[in-house]
């Protein structure tokens, strides 16, 4: 929407299209819900659902941004924090997954050589047995 909005696009149109393109069914039937308010003249902070899955700093900013007629700034603030946070989760979900996965992998290779050896193990036991 902020690229649309940047480029001149009405925000009307903006919003139905940033709903199209939008791989979620929830976020694509809020931001019609957010188009269909600003149609009726509300301001775009104010025409969000009231629950809506968007998190709780992005009304206060979409508010600032539309008192302040800065409202192509503020979406770009929302989508470079929006993006760096998402970064951060990725980098830490990877960072706990490396441990678990090198742990899964030692289980596994430990098992091959595990029923590798015991059986070589059990026939040496039995022949010195003899």
């Amino acid at each position: 929407c902020r690229l649309l909005h940047e480029a001149g696009i009405p925000l009307l149109e903006a919003l139905a299209t940033g709903a199209e393109l939008a791989n979620h069914a929830v976020l694509s039937r809020q931001l019609l819900a957010a188009r269909e308010g600003v149609a009726a003249g509300k301001p775009l902070y104010a025409a969000l659902p009231r629950k809506h899955s968007f998190p709780g700093w992005i009304v206060p900013a979409l508010k600032a941004g539309e008192t302040t007629g800065q409202l192509g700034a503020a979406l770009k603030h929302i989508e470079d924090y929006a993006g760096s946070a998402a970064r951060e989760r990725l980098a830490t979900a990877l960072a706990l997954l490396e441990p678990l996965l090198l742990a899964t992998l030692t289980a596994i290779v430990g098992g091959i050589a595990l029923s590798f050896f015991l059986p070589i193990f059990s026939l040496l036991g039995a022949a010195n047995q003899h």
